[in-house]
């Protein structure tokens, strides 16, 4: 739980401060070039920091992407391990490696599009577990509630 912390509350706010501070946010919705993301992070930095601002961004980006590669592999080959068994977890690794090369060769908006619908079919297997383990659900919360004299 350490990690969504440091990453939502210490990193995102950190960066929303810098962001609001530096009010490149309001002289950017004025103009006609808007930016967003990570360029308009970096320029912030670098207003407020200068060259160094640049590295901080730089160094930040590339430790989260590490980050996150690391840690996509790790809970994609337990869940595919899971799911097939052990001794075939080491297939998912050759996907996952496989996939990278591809990502790398694919442009941004479809590797976003590609990741977007995997997102969004990891959806439909939670809710259908949700539907049908809601009555389990509603009996234990009634259990519970009248265990305890709650209700």
């Amino acid at each position: 739980m350490l990690g969504p912390f440091i990453d939502t509350v210490v990193v995102c706010s950190m960066t929303a401060f810098v962001i609001l501070s530096s009010d490149l946010w309001q002289r950017r919705a004025e103009s006609e070039t808007k930016i967003q993301g990570v360029t308009l992070t970096a320029e912030a930095f670098h207003a407020a920091l200068g060259p160094l601002g640049n590295l901080l961004v730089t160094v930040c980006v590339a430790l989260f992407a590490l980050s996150t590669m690391v840690g996509y592999a790790y809970y994609g080959r337990k869940c595919f391990s899971y799911l097939v068994g052990a001794r075939r977890g080491k297939y998912y690794n050759v996907f996952y490696i496989v996939m990278l090369i591809v990502g790398a060769v694919w442009s941004a908006e479809t590797v976003i599009d590609v990741l977007d619908i995997a997102f969004a079919l990891m959806a439909l297997p939670n809710m259908i577990a949700t539907l049908l383990l809601a009555p389990r659900v509603m009996q234990a919360t009634r259990n519970y509630f009248n265990r305890y004299n709650v209700a």
